[in-house]
């Protein structure tokens, strides 16, 4: 038969009185860290990941084929076509190329 640790209670966590302090003092620690608004590097590629797919619709790729070049789902490269101005696909079959 082993013998079992007596059982003990973990150490409380010091009580908070105004949940809105911690919350500010918080605050107030990130906003010393930086100084205004932080561009990440996933920023940026997603910046120009959204250009890229841009160009490629301007120059008259259909946005299937956007689609399968880039990472993103069809629903999202109609909304950057949309909010690009950029017309939607005249709907109907498309006229197949004959390759070499």
């Amino acid at each position: 038969m082993t013998k079992s640790r007596p059982k003990t209670n973990p150490p409380a966590a010091p009580r908070r009185r105004n949940g809105q302090a911690a919350v500010a003092a918080a605050a107030s620690a990130s906003r010393s860290r930086r100084s205004g608004p932080m561009i990440t590097a996933a920023m940026a590629v997603t910046v120009a990941l959204v250009a890229v797919v841009v160009a490629a619709l301007r120059q008259g790729l259909t946005p299937t084929e956007v689609v399968e070049l880039s990472p993103y789902s069809p629903a999202y490269v109609r909304k950057i076509a949309r909010q690009h101005e950029i017309p939607a696909a005249p709907l109907g079959r498309k006229p197949r190329t004959k390759r070499p």
